[in-house]
């Protein structure tokens, strides 16, 4: 079986919440196209599905089953029947919306619950953690997919008013009924949703103009009313933030951004949004440029975005890196890999302070605000981002530092391998084919195909 990768034309769900059976059900469709070679289409989705449709005719949930790849036991589904290349498909899947099936871990973990007539609902995205991106939830695509996203959500059964705090576009049909639109750049890790009664929460917004785009932004805050925090208080920080960056980095991707305070340690970024702490609040604001702005094609490739946000917290100077230490893998180019490396905030951010020894702290900063500038709203391989280092800075000892520092090489690159400024220009969008088992994947900056 060659397992093909797919680009996601279009998901809609419709999520139907009854507290009066305490249970939430989810009718949802995926149209896809197949990339460039036939094969068997892989997505995933970790709730169980009771039945399923593909092209409109029914067909048993075990032709959608898990399958392992590339090396990775908890795998992705695999669809049970053979695509021709370029082709047009629907599946369509009903299932309860339950815990999922994913690891759980981490201070803010995913939850659907009730407690009487009252749903929580909270999406609880994680990088460390395997599976614990949209696909918790609904069927979807693994990162390097961009596709549109439409949720409607309907609670049913309970007087108790409910809040949606999302980024994507609400619109509020009635009491308790939302269609939620998110866009087509956003990938499985951009969207957020936390759902809760609305007399548990506590929302404050404000709209600030940022000093390079000059477009108004609407900054939303909310909190359990339980949490200490201060809303106006996390507001004003928040747009101190998104100003120093966009001055830094270049304008800011969107017109809203959205924070919820949980209360647990630490924090998840979302597209132009945050799920946090106070204490890691400017931290995951920086992620509106670097992960959520300029996004990794691949959870191999999300190393880059921690580590070059980390060096920015810490503003620490830079420090040259010592090539007689043990080389580290920071970047597996595994295309199944489903976590970030957890290396990657202290290795990793060593990576760039070393980065910075070799061109100055500066000229890092100019650089990286070009790559953002060039593929803000698209998706980059740590290949993508070594290719663009190093041609923009003509500085071809960074080469040996991927070589030994990002991929884990011993030994220096060789010299084969090396690019310089006199090399040839590389296209804005490189794609890299890896064939890895029996996949055939495209981590470049768009799917296999060029698909938008």
């Amino acid at each position: 079986m060659l397992v093909v990768p797919v680009h996601i034309i279009d998901l809609h769900a419709s999520v139907w919440a009854r507290a009066r059976s305490a249970r939430v059900h989810v009718d949802s469709t995926m149209i896809y196209r197949v990339g460039p070679t036939t094969g068997s289409p892989f997505f995933d989705l970790r709730q169980r599905i009771d039945r399923c449709w593909i092209d409109g005719v029914p067909v048993d949930p075990s032709a959608v089953a898990h399958e392992p790849v590339g090396g990775f036991a908890d795998g992705v589904r695999v669809v049970r029947r053979r695509h021709s290349a370029d082709s047009v498909h629907h599946l369509r899947v009903v299932y309860r919306l339950d815990k999922p099936m994913s690891d759980l871990s981490g201070a803010y973990p995913p939850r659907v619950s009730w407690t009487g007539p009252r749903l929580h609902w909270s999406f609880g995205m994680a990088d460390l953690y395997a599976g614990r991106y949209l696909e918790m939830w609904f069927p979807s695509n693994l990162p390097f997919d961009q596709f549109r996203f439409t949720l409607n959500l309907h609670i049913t059964g309970t007087p108790v008013h409910h809040t949606a705090i999302t980024n994507g576009r609400a619109i509020v049909r009635a009491v308790n009924h939302w269609s939620i639109r998110f866009p087509s750049w956003f990938t499985t890790l951009s969207p957020l949703l936390e759902v809760h009664a609305a007399d548990t929460v506590e929302v404050a917004a404000a709209t600030v103009r940022l000093p390079i785009s000059r477009r108004p932004v609407i900054v939303t805050a909310a909190k359990p009313v339980s949490r200490p925090e201060v809303l106006t208080a996390g507001i004003e920080r928040i747009s101190a933030v998104l100003a120093e960056q966009e001055r830094r980095f270049g304008t800011f991707i969107g017109d809203a951004f959205t924070c919820f305070f949980h209360g647990a340690a630490g924090g998840m970024e979302y597209a132009h949004a945050t799920t946090t702490s106070i204490a890691a609040l400017p931290h995951e604001v920086i992620h509106s440029w670097f992960a959520r702005g300029v996004m990794p094609a691949t959870a191999a490739d999300g190393w880059w975005d921690e580590a070059f946000t980390r060096y920015l917290e810490l503003g620490e100077g830079p420090e040259p890196l010592d090539f007689r230490s043990d080389p580290i893998e920071l970047c597996s180019r595994q295309p199944f890999q489903r976590t970030t490396s957890p290396l990657s905030y202290v290795a990793g951010s060593r990576v760039f302070r070393g980065i910075a020894a070799l061109i100055g702290p500066g000229r890092l900063i100019e650089v990286m605000g070009e790559f953002f500038n060039v593929y803000r709203g698209a998706t980059a391989t740590t290949a993508t981002l070594e290719a663009f280092l190093v041609r923009t800075t003509g500085e071809g000892a960074l080469v040996d530092v991927f070589h030994r520092f990002v991929y884990g090489f011993d030994g220096a690159a060789p010299p084969s391998h090396r690019l310089s400024a006199s090399s040839p220009a590389l296209p804005p969008h490189p794609v890299v084919q890896v064939h890895s088992g029996n996949a055939l994947w495209g981590n470049g900056a768009h799917p296999p195909g060029q698909f938008g």
